[in-house]
């Protein structure tokens, strides 16, 4: 599966006597943002299967997302679409470095007892 299509297009054609003059080109990306979006959903849709629904409600409560009675898949597609949502990029940085930063605690043992957040 290809992620990225182009095409290059030489639009000067380069003297050889002449090193000095750059040829431009012009790149077309087909799709890019659309096939990266799919991409991303896929990868997140999978990853968050993995997790319990337990886990799920934890990142939901971060965010400060109103628990309702859902099922683990709508979860996770809530979760999906929350975090896609160009408005929403910073939180889920943060969100994505503080989690990683309580696995990295979690692995060491003199922080290990101290983490009572399970990710």
């Amino acid at each position: 599966m290809d992620n990225i299509s182009y095409t290059i297009i030489d639009t000067k054609k380069v003297d050889t006597n002449n090193n000095s003059a750059a040829p431009d080109f012009d790149i077309n990306l087909y799709s890019l943002d659309e096939e990266m979006d799919t991409l991303r959903y896929n990868e997140l849709y999978t990853l968050y299967m993995t997790y319990s629904v337990k886990s799920l409600l934890q990142i939901m409560n971060y965010y400060n997302i109103q628990k309702k009675r859902l099922l683990k898949e709508e979860i996770i597609l809530f979760l999906i679409n929350f975090e896609l949502d160009f408005m929403n990029q910073e939180i889920v940085s943060k969100r994505i470095r503080l989690w990683e930063n309580i696995i990295e605690l979690s692995q060491d043992n003199y922080f290990k007892p101290f983490i009572t957040f399970m990710v």
